[in-house]
């Protein structure tokens, strides 16, 4: 039964043409897609290249340098707002408070955490130390790479979703096609078992007419036998 439906669903020639479109379209779909990463990856490239034009190997090693906490802050600061300039287009001397305010509305918490650190450690009364410092460092260090994590998942995913998008689609009008095949296929049969059974039925009536002929064909003649030997 399988066989048979797949051989009739291949004998339809609009099957069999959908069927090369969908292969030419799997190929061009993933020529367009090698295009695409390709194109993503170099994107990827300048924007990494660009990351590195922010000095963070730089700033972590002059906050291992022998240099004073003051030193070592104003480093970090630098370093974030040429940072922040870049990615959220904000002027290098704005000041933390206003920079909190930002974040806060767009929901950034890595960047109010950090934000919030800075202003604390440029107006606190405390003694500003080596350790408070290297922290401040961290947090840097963490913002960036979040974003990049953040940055790369959508890339991944819009490629493969456009393409499981358009194989689904391509799959679901072949999968309409075979069951309008299989359909005209069991129409077909049910029409020949159909005429079959009304052949047998018309030879099953033809032979009952013709017993009864010939029954009644007997009887007439057993009656004329009879009348004649009366006479």
């Amino acid at each position: 039964m399988r066989w048979y439906s797949i051989v009739s669903l291949f004998s339809n020639s609009r099957v069999r043409f959908l069927f090369g479109f969908v292969i030419v379209a799997i190929i061009v779909a993933a020529v367009l897609t090698f295009i695409e990463i390709s194109l993503k990856k170099k994107k990827i490239s300048l924007a990494e290249k660009e990351a590195e034009d922010i000095p963070i190997s730089e700033m972590q090693k002059f906050l291992k340098s022998d240099k004073i906490p003051r030193e070592k802050l104003d480093f970090v600061d630098k370093t974030a707002k040429e940072y922040f300039r870049r990615i959220y287009g904000t002027p290098v001397s704005i000041d933390y408070s206003i920079l909190i305010e930002r974040f806060e509305k767009n929901s950034r918490k890595e960047e109010v955490v950090f934000c919030k650190a800075m202003f604390g450690s440029y107006y606190s009364d405390k003694e500003l130390t080596n350790n408070r410092v290297m922290m401040l460092g961290s947090l840097f260090v963490d913002i960036v790479n979040g974003k990049k994590r953040l940055d790369e998942i959508p890339r991944s995913h819009s490629v493969f979703e456009k393409v499981e998008g358009f194989l689904s689609g391509c799959w679901r009008v072949v999968g309409q096609t075979k069951r309008k095949v299989i359909k005209g296929s069991q129409v077909q049969r049910m029409r020949k078992v159909g005429d079959i059974e009304r052949g047998k039925l018309l030879k099953i009536n033809k032979k009952k007419e013709e017993d009864d002929l010939s029954f009644e064909g007997g009887v007439a003649s057993r009656i004329v036998d009879r009348a004649k030997k009366l006479y």
